[in-house]
């Protein structure tokens, strides 16, 4: 399997608490070095350290369910739902602690993969920070606000996914930095957080039909 990240909170450009390579090795941080702390054997248990004899810390069901110790009816920590977000709890709408991403270095985040990608941007670089501000202060109070949210994290990967196959992939992820993320920020900056939010929307929208919806 690729690389997965276990980040934290809701969307796919938290921060990086966990790597999972495909051996199932859980290690610290985003790096292939980075301190283990536990590994997943292919029936879904969570043992302590690198071994298959490790302690068994939880064991993970088909179904996304993580419970205590090795059983099945082992007390319930948390799910994972098909968006990959992890809740405590048994149930869907438990408070989001983590979510899971693939390889990469956007988290399946388009905006992220402009920046990151086509200008060599670091991933707390002054666009993604302000976009992320707009996210979080502005747009998830507004009356559907988290529901543009939830829809950007499901569409984004694929839009992802899709131009990085093009031949001429660097040309479109330039062209989403310079016609969409720069005069987003300039635009949050300027507190025009209407006109920031119609220019994103409407880019993903375009970008969608452009790339997936054909």
């Amino acid at each position: 399997m690729a690389r997965k990240y276990v980040r934290g909170g809701r969307y796919g450009d938290g921060d990086i608490i966990y790597n999972i390579n495909e051996d199932g090795i859980i290690r610290k941080g985003r790096w292939s070095d980075g301190e283990i702390v536990a590994n997943i054997d292919d029936s879904g248990i969570v043992r302590k350290g690198r071994w298959r004899d490790g302690d068994i810390i939880a064991n993970i069901d088909d179904n996304g369910v993580v419970r205590e110790g090795r059983w099945r009816d082992g007390d319930i920590i948390y799910n994972q739902d098909d968006d990959r977000n992890i809740h405590e709890g048994r149930w869907g709408d438990g408070d989001v602690k983590y979510n899971v991403t693939e390889d990469n270095n956007s988290g399946g985040c388009y905006v992220t993969t402009a920046c990151v990608v086509s200008k060599s941007l670091t991933d707390d670089c002054y666009e993604l920070e302000t976009m992320r501000y707009f996210r979080d202060t502005w747009l998830k109070n507004q009356k559907n606000g988290m529901e543009d949210i939830g829809v950007y994290y499901k569409v984004a990967p694929k839009i992802v996914h899709a131009i990085d196959k093009m031949e001429n992939r660097d040309v479109i992820w330039n062209g989403v930095y310079e016609e969409m993320v720069l005069p987003c920020v300039e635009l949050i900056d300027a507190e025009k957080y209407q006109a920031a939010y119609e220019l994103y929307k409407g880019k993903t929208i375009e970008l969608y039909n452009t790339y997936i919806n054909t």
